[in-house]
């Protein structure tokens, strides 16, 4: 009767035992993809209003090449209207807008696209329920627009996402991406 229980009590915890699900690089791929919007839109908000912004563009040379317009001069009965407008060269590179930030004439702009690279580990827990990724992107696509991030533009980055099983397997937990330093 022991032994029959022993056997029992071994061949559950076999079974067990081959049914959790360890979090392989395909799995995690599709859910950074899903869950964290892979490849990601870099945008910038250009206040179309502020002659900081002006002056931005202008440095950077985007009016010279033809994707804005900006009026030099306002008067003083024009003050809060927009010293900003864009071409139709800088359409591909307009995004939408909310309501309320054309109201306060801000225009979102497209600086890159990050696009995620590969998985490059893969930490489980010793209980197999949690496990830590480490992953890269890189930053393709670049518009003449980018020219006004301040800093550059990483070429690739690296971060960590935190996953954990549960019943319906494998999920995303919403902890901040912590990014390295190279």
């Amino acid at each position: 009767m022991k032994t029959r229980i022993i056997i029992l009590e071994l061949a559950f915890l076999l079974i067990c035992s081959c049914t959790t699900k360890e979090l392989d690089k395909t799995t995690a791929l599709q859910l950074l993809q899903k869950e964290q919007a892979y490849p990601r839109i870099l945008e910038y908000d250009v206040f179309c209003s502020d002659p900081a912004h002006a002056k931005r563009l202008l440095d950077a040379g985007l009016e010279g090449k033809g994707y804005v317009v900006i009026l030099r001069t306002q008067k003083l009965k024009d003050a809060g209207n927009p010293l900003i407008t864009f071409t139709a060269k800088a359409s591909p590179y307009l995004l939408p807008t909310s309501e309320k930030d054309k109201a306060l004439n801000v225009q979102k702009v497209k600086l890159a696209e990050e696009i995620l690279e590969g998985i490059i580990s893969i930490k489980t827990s010793k209980d197999g329920k949690t496990a830590t990724v480490e992953y890269t992107t890189i930053t393709s696509g670049l518009t003449p627009f980018s020219a006004l991030k301040t800093g550059e533009i990483k070429k690739q980055k690296t971060y960590f996402a935190y996953f954990s099983l549960s019943d319906i397997g494998w999920r995303i937990e919403k902890k901040p991406d912590i990014e390295f330093l190279p």
